[in-house]
């Protein structure tokens, strides 16, 4: 990679996990978080930006690295929101994600579905993740399958899926994704 982490603008959506404690402080690097009903964009108490994912507050282009950890499950509209992180990247820029994925099916499986009340019907038994800022979890609307990398590709995105078992670091079974903005 011919240039140093410096020079890039990374965009990180975790703001309590390993890497952030590691790359908090450094030029180029901004945490985030989403808290409904704060506006957009600013930066709250501790130093991390408020991001809606499905309306993201950057230019076009303009980031480098944009990294969730299993986030995605979570955001209603995901499709909108990897359009935006699309939008947000330069080209040749770097998706780095993690998601709840499982090889064997073909498609993603809902989990909710809206009513016209605004609230999720559960199709399948609810799904509530640890979240470090809730203590009910932060409800979980997919499970993702293989098209869903057909979905990324057809946004423009070249995808690599990796399942990692790293045991002397903690990593079992891990998931990653690496997509990167063709055009």
């Amino acid at each position: 990679f011919p240039v140093t982490i410096t020079q890039l603008k990374i965009l990180d959506t975790d703001s309590f996990s390993p890497i952030n404690r590691l790359l908090r402080g450094m030029e180029g690097y901004q945490h985030s978080q989403y808290k409904l009903g704060k506006p957009n964009g600013i930066t709250l108490p501790d130093g991390s930006m408020n991001v809606d994912l499905m309306s993201m507050p950057f230019e076009t282009g303009s980031l480098d690295i944009v990294m969730t950890s299993d986030v995605m499950e979570h955001v209603e509209d995901d499709a909108r929101a990897h359009r935006e992180i699309h939008r947000c990247l330069r080209a040749g820029g770097f998706y780095i994600f993690t998601v709840p994925f499982d090889p064997c099916i073909a498609s993603t499986r809902r989990l909710t579905q809206q009513t016209g009340d605004g609230l999720p019907n559960f199709i399948l038994q609810r799904q509530a993740h640890g979240d470090p800022l809730s203590k009910s979890g932060i409800l979980a609307h997919r499970i993702y399958g293989q098209q869903f990398q057909d979905e990324l590709r057809a946004m423009g995105f070249a995808v690599t899926y990796l399942h990692i078992d790293e045991f002397s670091v903690g990593i079992y079974g891990g998931d990653l994704f690496l997509a990167s903005k063709l055009t």
